[in-house]
């Protein structure tokens, strides 16, 4: 506990009178009781309620359900009852000195009887009886409070004993029914006061200091066993050794969490054995769980609570944690909610009717909800892919005369293998591969390539512009020049490239043999490391390679400054992408791939591994994969965090290139994909390592050549600024073509991890 907290404590209990959490009882019957009433009502300031006629006339009703009781025979009935007893030293008097209220009330027996009536027969009598003797632990007194006062309305035990370090302060107001003047008294007194202006009869026991290793023993034991533990703090650490304490004394523990209705039952009374938390935090002991760090306990606490089970907006709010909001958001309907659910547990508990371990929903949202509640936010309508009679029909089409040299069908498939070892954006592989007529063909799949990413089809054309290169250098190595033809039929762009060979004549040189050994060498590195310089020797070589495919160009920044700068703008458009409903469909359904199966089986995409991400942050991003949670995040303008995700990329980087090419049209993206590989090859050669951030140039093209088309007004007002930041980074115009942003670091210490295609997915070898 802090020191300002002691120090509020302390300064409340004085103005308060700690003591004063408990009521006075008066029974008249005794001489010094009545004396005592009698000089406590000389305080004129003193409220009074006296009720104790109607009290009886209900009594005498319940006491006679069959019969009609005329008011003359309810008069003669509390008479007889009364006994020659004076009404008004009849039953008890209650002194409530924190209200200055005194109420009189029947004595215990009679005031149980009557305000549990409405309990039958859902409750039985001997059940009655049988719960007046429990006694229930509740340790944490927001949630806590709610079904503390819940059982004493239902008069579920005998004594409650209740645990709080806590002061009331303004925020637990939203879903604590109680007074504003409370604020800064301890939540137990609170609780205590209101439990007994439920039921004066109940006692309660404060533990106003919380549960520590030291009172836990006494909490469970002192004044008999609890019956039962309503765990309900924020503390990992008291949650474990609550449930160890709770084993050792063999008793069941009951826990809501505010979210979903849910509710954990973990029956030690029936099994010793039973790990807590049903097993999620495996054989991890309180000694153990103390002395690791805040940050590793937050895995162990989304374990718990079953995260990636908790409602959308639970989720959504988890991701503002820090940003936004300071705390985790409870609702008053929530914790209503979770006390009468608790209630109808633990009743059942302890009268052996549930004897089961688990977790359970009472999931109001998916039990009262729209017919259409389950309807699909977003599903593009993806081309259907090409198909070999259309390739064959192209093909046939636009092969001219037979110019081309034949090749076998090994050659040509160890050719084709080089090229489809070219990147993609997403690893998506949008190629197909047809040798027909002596000629190879190159064409888009979109039915792979189609996303939110690839504003008219550049992307693809970068991708499809790496794999032509490989092929040519692929060619090469087997003692070929290749003809290229870009986009040969202006009717239909799927057919990107038609490719003749010819044998290399006794004067023709292979000049890119170095970079042809590194193409299945050739990977992403997105790890961080700390930062290192790079010569500006390498920095001239890698733009050299970049440049030596005509009209490329290739910018470098290196300044801490500008590569923070970089970073944010990435961060921003990163974020937008996940947000983005197309955007979010395509990272989450055509990219990421959440095991290492799905990978092998699907060969597209990304591991989840391979992206580097902490693992904090990856639980985040499980989060964010719910389509649901990306709404609510972009209709509040949320996921802030992720507005500086990408800055550690760029500060830990050595340089960051920006390879550009003179105007948008297809072909130049098809070159810029070239000059992009060659460049990587060269790095891979280097051990340089090469992680291309392209989520600016996938933006950008949206408001510069699609009028924002697809995007709300929130996302092209950000991307106005952000462009006009890129450009003060990275100076030209917004007609050229912006091929790749690229982060480069040393040392290289990855390896290929892609999976691709079989080769007879993507090749048809056809003479």
């Amino acid at each position: 506990m802090s020191e300002n907290l002691e120090r509020k404590i302390k300064l409340s209990l004085e103005r308060s009178n700690f003591n004063t959490s408990k009521p006075t009882i008066f029974n008249l019957q005794l001489q010094q009781d009545k004396e005592a009433l009698k000089h406590l009502l000389e305080d004129s300031s003193i409220n009074i309620t006296d009720t104790i006629y109607s009290q009886l006339d209900e009594l005498m009703a319940i006491q006679n359900p069959a019969v009609k009781l005329s008011a003359e025979e309810i008069k003669n009935r509390i008479d007889l009852h009364l006994n020659n007893t004076s009404i008004n030293e009849y039953g008890v008097w209650v002194y409530y000195p924190w209200n200055k209220c005194v109420v009189h009330l029947l004595n215990k027996e009679e005031f149980i009887e009557v305000r549990t009536n409405r309990n039958k027969y859902k409750i039985t009598d001997q059940e009655q009886r049988v719960l007046k003797t429990k006694k229930i632990g509740v340790i944490g007194m927001s949630v806590g409070q709610t079904i503390a006062s819940v059982l004493a309305i239902e008069s579920l035990c005998s004594e409650i004993r209740i645990a709080d370090f806590d002061i009331l302060e303004l925020t637990n107001c939203n879903r604590l029914k109680t007074s504003l003047k409370n604020l800064g008294l301890p939540k137990t007194v609170i609780a205590a006061r209101e439990i007994s202006e439920i039921d004066p009869f109940i006692n309660v026991v404060c533990f106003d200091k919380g549960v520590t290793e030291e009172n836990i023993d006494a909490f469970f034991c002192e004044g008999g066993k609890l019956d039962l533990l309503l765990e309900e703090c924020d503390s990992i650490d008291i949650k474990l050794l609550a449930r160890e304490t709770a084993k050792k004394y063999q008793v069941p523990v009951v826990m809501e969490t505010n979210d979903r209705g849910m509710i954990d039952i973990e029956r030690y009374d029936l099994d010793k054995n039973y790990l807590p938390f049903h097993g999620m935090m495996g054989n991890t002991t309180y000694q153990q769980l103390k002395q690791i760090s805040s940050q590793e306990k937050v895995g162990y606490i989304l374990k718990i609570v079953g995260a990636l089970n908790t409602s959308v907006r639970s989720r959504a709010s988890f991701l503002e944690l820090g940003q936004t909001i300071l705390n985790f958001p409870q609702l008053a309907s929530s914790v209503y909610l979770g006390g009468a659910i608790c209630a109808d547990t633990v009743r059942r508990i302890l009268l052996g009717q549930l004897n089961a371990s688990g977790r359970f929903y009472v999931d109001i949202d998916n039990i009262i909800k729209d017919s259409n509640n389950n309807k699909v936010l977003f599903s593009p309508n993806i081309p259907a892919p090409i198909s070999e009679n259309e390739m064959q029909a192209l093909a046939d089409k636009n092969s001219g005369k037979k110019t081309g040299t034949v090749i076998s069908e090994d050659v040509a498939s160890e050719i084709i293998f080089s090229a489809v070892h070219a990147p993609s954006s997403g690893n998506d592989q949008p190629w197909a591969w047809l040798y027909r007529n002596d000629n190879f063909f190159l064409f888009h799949n979109i039915n792979r390539s189609y996303s939110f990413g690839d504003f008219n089809n550049r992307a693809s054309y970068i991708s499809l512009g790496s794999a032509i290169e490989n092929f040519d250098l692929s060619a090469q190595h087997y003692s070929y020049k290749t003809i290229i033809t870009l986009f040969p039929d202006s009717s239909d762009e799927r057919l990107v490239a038609k490719i003749s060979l010819f044998p290399f004549e006794k004067d023709d040189v292979n000049t890119g043999e170095n970079l042809y050994q590194q193409i299945v060498k050739r990977h992403t590195n997105r790890k961080i490391l700390p930062r290192e310089t790079v010569s500006e020797e390498i920095l001239n070589k890698l733009t050299k390679e970049a440049e030596s495919v005509s009209n490329i160009h290739a910018d470098w920044i290196t300044d801490l400054s500008k590569l923070t700068d970089i970073g944010k703008i990435i961060s921003a458009c990163d974020r937008m992408r996940l947000l983005h409903q197309h955007g979010h469909y395509d990272f989450f359904n055509r990219e990421i791939r959440w095991n290492n199966e799905a990978l092998l089986a699907k060969k597209t995409g990304m591991g989840i591994d391979d992206l580097a991400i902490p693992n904090e942050s990856l639980i985040a991003l499980k989060f964010l994969s719910d389509p649901n949670v990306a709404k609510v995040l972009n209709d509040i303008n949320g996921a802030n965090a992720l507005r500086n995700v990408s800055v550690m990329n760029t500060t830990s980087a050595s340089a960051m290139c920006l390879i550009t090419a003179p105007d948008y049209s297809p072909a130049s993206f098809v070159a810029g994909g070239r000059a992009m590989e060659r460049q990587w090859l060269k790095a891979t050669e280097l051990k340089i390592a090469y992680h291309p951030m392209v989520a600016p140039l996938y933006f950008f093209p949206k408001i510069i050549f699609g009028n924002g088309e697809g995007l709300d007004e929130q996302m092209i007002t950000e991307l106005k600024l952000l462009r006009k930041q890129f450009l003060e980074i990275f100076p030209g115009d917004n007609l050229r073509g912006e091929i790749a942003l690229i982060r480069i670091f040393t040392p290289d210490d990855g390896e290929p991890k892609a999976p691709r295609l079989n080769l007879k997915d993507v090749f048809i070898f056809n003479k």
